[in-house]
């Protein structure tokens, strides 16, 4: 209701003002206490050596160089975000495993690896451009020991679904519009950890209005083994697949789990179903189970 709300009121807004609040929605505005990182570059041909912060040592291809870009310099609270999952990922015992759903060129493994020499990664991106990408990134900085680059869906059912691939090289499924190209496993998270013996410490979803449905595909993992959830929450997308926000939140409470914002803040359930933003990207954090 508040959105649809504040949708009536926007269309009575000017152009200008219109285009600060689509800003702030996407995460895009500059705020008070922003994170910021110092990124040093060195290009040699197709390939630039990055070192961020002096510490975070990354080599990339176009593709990885702008998702560097856009997560560590242009985006507000993607640069949020990024520092929070560096501080998890650091904080982790040796060996831990990062489950990323929705990798695309796999920006958050790459940096998971190069976190800790011991940290370990798996990738489920269902487009085959974007995974060939995420393969390539691995191989480029030596991390194709360690971190796995699947073709691969994740949802709430073990299928193969038809997806189309757009002109940037991102999937969308045939039922969300698209002539569909390609088929493509889909598998859910329960699966992947309960056949092949996986227990993620984190696990980041990022999938354009599909999570709802990764997390139904994942109850039993997040009750057995309780990942931190690093969560993009795409609002609009979520609004417009009738996908309840509260539902959503209620499992994710059910499960053990409570709230907070990539800076840190508590979030409440009820604060996180009122939000305007179009994107909202916070961290899902197990409670301490007393006995």
């Amino acid at each position: 209701m508040i959105r649809t709300a504040a949708r009536f009121a926007a269309r009575f807004l000017p152009a200008s003002a219109k285009a600060a609040i689509a800003r702030r929605r996407f995460g895009e505005a500059a705020a008070i206490g922003d994170v910021s990182f110092e990124v040093e570059r060195r290009t040699d041909g197709d390939t630039t050596a990055y070192a961020i912060d002096r510490r975070l040592r990354l080599r990339a291809g176009p593709a990885g160089a702008d998702a560097i870009e856009y997560s560590f310099v242009r985006n507000p609270d993607s640069r949020t975000e990024m520092a929070a999952f560096i501080r998890e990922s650091t904080a982790l015992a040796p060996g831990a495993l990062l489950l990323d759903v929705g990798a695309h060129v796999g920006l958050f493994t790459a940096v998971h690896l190069s976190v800790r020499p011991e940290h370990r990664a798996v990738m489920f991106e269902p487009s085959p451009l974007l995974s060939g990408e995420s393969a390539a990134w691995l191989r480029m900085n030596g991390f194709d020991g360690r971190g796995e680059a699947r073709c691969a869906g994740v949802g709430d059912r073990v299928e193969e679904r038809l997806v189309s691939v757009d002109a940037l090289g991102f999937a969308r499924q045939a039922a969300d519009g698209g002539a569909p190209d390609v088929a493509v496993p889909f598998t859910t998270i329960d699966h992947v950890c309960r056949t092949e013996g996986l227990t993620p410490a984190l696990v980041k979803i990022d999938v354009e209005g599909h999570e709802a449905e990764v997390l139904r595909g994942a109850r039993e993992t997040l009750h057995r083994l309780r990942p931190i959830l690093f969560l993009e929450l795409h609002l609009d997308m979520l609004e417009q697949k009738r996908e309840p926000l509260p539902a959503l939140l209620a499992g994710l409470v059910s499960a053990g789990y409570g709230f907070e914002s990539t800076r840190g803040d508590r979030m409440s359930a009820n604060r996180i179903a009122r939000s305007l933003k179009a994107i909202l990207r916070i961290v899902g954090r197990p409670r301490e189970v007393r006995s």
